[in-house]
């Protein structure tokens, strides 16, 4: 159940911080060169309640949980397609710790399992073709086997517009996720540039979306069929490098409602309702 409850959880965690003063309109775009690679490190903080249906009825359970993930984000060549280009995202280290009513989970700091993925993306921050890499060892034998990658196209909240923008414009993104039986599920991102200098932009944004129903196996002992749905909503802001076009650093609030089926254990599914709060920043060194 962990695991299961941080795979819901991560998929919260995007965008950054700080308001400046203005300057001229600008263009803001990803620096997608070959070998080009960014380092981030995020720490996010979920606190809420798992409810489970029982036959002596419903069981609320409080959860807490802090994960700290530090991944890359790197452009391995140029797609075939114009003006797109191949990425992988890996995961370099991850922990996570927490409480189930008010009981830690483990002994200390344990392991998160690695998502590592490969993407196409454009200098606008488009995402297709989102692909989950294989886990490889131990990790594959502890990783849940949740294919979630099409939560990865939240990244698609750092897009941007065509047009150059002044501190003040807006802009609405649309993300095309796909459910576990084909289903299209479209979210849509109002962002707003509220402030501006030479060498910085900040950004704010605003979502209500869903979470496509995802299929996965849960290993306890024994493979457990799964399935987790529900939605995200928040507010992030994003503070954008416009020298070296890239993120710099970022911060969430965020609400997420999931479902969660397991086969064989749970005749109901269970609710959960999480407050999430993260922030991450541009390792350089």
């Amino acid at each position: 159940m962990r695991c299961t409850l941080h795979r819901g959880l991560l998929g919260a965690a995007l965008l950054g911080l700080i308001a400046l003063a203005a300057v001229a309109a600008t263009a803001l775009r990803y620096n997608l060169e070959p070998e080009a690679e960014w380092k981030y490190k995020t720490t996010t903080q979920a606190e809420g309640v798992l409810t489970l249906a029982g036959p002596l009825g419903a069981q609320p359970i409080p959860v807490s949980i802090k994960s700290v993930d530090t991944r890359s984000l790197k452009v391995i060549d140029a797609a075939e397609e114009d003006g797109w280009f191949n990425l992988e995202t890996r995961q370099i280290d991850g922990t996570y710790e927490g409480t189930i009513s008010g009981q830690p989970l483990g002994a200390g700091a344990q392991s998160l399992p690695p998502i590592n993925y490969k993407l196409k993306m454009n200098e606008l921050g488009d995402v297709k073709d989102l692909e989950m890499l294989p886990a490889e060892g131990e990790a594959a034998a502890n990783n849940i086997d949740l294919q979630l990658n099409q939560l990865a196209a939240l990244a698609q909240l750092t897009g941007f517009p065509e047009e150059d923008l002044e501190a003040g414009d807006s802009w609405t993104k649309e993300i095309e996720l796909q459910g576990a039986e084909g289903e299209k599920l479209v979210a849509t991102i109002e962002n707003k540039l509220i402030g501006l200098s030479d060498t910085q932009a900040t950004i704010e944004s605003t979502y209500d979306m869903p979470l496509p129903p995802t299929d996965g196996v849960l290993r306890m002992g024994m493979d457990l069929p799964i399935r987790i749905e529900g939605k995200a909503a928040g507010t992030n802001l994003m503070v954008w490098n416009t020298t070296e076009q890239c993120l710099e650093t970022v911060s969430s609030d965020s609400t997420i409602d999931i479902k969660l089926y397991i086969t064989g254990m749970l005749a109901e599914p269970a609710v959960g309702k999480f407050a999430v709060t993260s922030s991450g920043e541009r390792i350089t060194e």
